[in-house]
């Protein structure tokens, strides 16, 4: 996680296209950088779709997105 606070802190990065995730606010993480939380609401931006705002005092869980594949039986992570 790359925290810059000019340029928002990345919360996830497209391996694929190097997209990111980023966030415009003070936030605290947790141990494992899995959740966090922010006093104010927060503005989390992404080249492909618009602003989403974290509302004031609310968390969020950062996880990775998998599929699972019916055929092969298998578990895989998305790459954005």
């Amino acid at each position: 996680m790359r925290k810059n606070k000019k340029e928002g802190i990345v919360l996830k990065e497209g391996e694929a296209t190097g997209h990111a995730h980023k966030i415009f606010a003070k936030v605290k993480f947790d141990k494992d950088n899995k959740k966090l939380k922010t006093k104010e609401a927060a503005p989390i931006e992404h080249e492909e779709h618009d602003t989403i705002v974290l509302p004031a005092k609310k968390g969020l869980r950062v996880d990775d997105v998998v599929e699972y594949d019916p055929i092969e039986e298998e578990i895989r992570n998305i790459a954005d």
